[in-house]
């Protein structure tokens, strides 16, 4: 990857950050559609801010000619709980590269440089949800090494719906 910086972000590339997820997002509505819609706000500015303002949460960002072209949200987590093994790792929420620079090695960089920050802090994983529409996504994350922990499944009810799409009170019997 070669004429590209990779480091965390600063509150001031926001903006930016948010012109990439716009674009990365409609690939959640057109596929989900059931899950996800368009909007002009897709963060809220607290959980934004979460990202900045905390040293176990981070906006690891690709920049070329000093535009950003790709981002991910990570957050460190330690988990000790008496019916766990303790442990360290750094959860993955959120990665997109900006459309047109697509396949040219930048998510793969961008994984890199998070499983170095990874490992620089001790922890024992790198983990991540991955939608399964979103094949170019798993095929990076299985050449990468991921492998399948666990499986999120649904099934949707037939309920009930008013005329603005909202499920309707539950009835208590008197």
């Amino acid at each position: 990857m070669e004429n590209y910086d990779i480091g965390f972000a600063k509150k001031t590339d926001i903006q930016e950050i948010l012109i990439i997820k716009k674009e990365a997002h409609e690939t959640f509505v057109a596929n989900r559609p059931d899950i996800y819609k368009s909007s002009e706000v897709l963060y809220t500015n607290d959980f934004l801010k979460g990202f900045c303002d905390r040293e176990n949460k981070h906006i690891a960002v690709v920049r070329k000619d000093s535009q950003i072209i790709a981002y991910a949200f990570i957050q460190i987590n330690i988990v000790k709980l008496p019916m766990l093994t303790n442990r360290k790792f750094v959860y993955l929420h959120d990665m997109a590269v900006l459309n047109s620079m697509q396949h040219q090695g930048i998510a793969t960089g961008l994984l890199e440089f998070i499983e170095h920050y990874a490992i620089s802090i001790g922890a024992s994983s790198l983990e991540l949800a991955v939608h399964l529409f979103s094949d170019h996504a798993m095929s990076l994350y299985k050449k990468r090494g991921f492998n399948a922990r666990a499986i999120r499944m649904e099934k949707p009810l037939n309920v009930g719906m008013d005329s603005q799409g909202q499920v309707p009170p539950i009835q208590q019997e008197a």
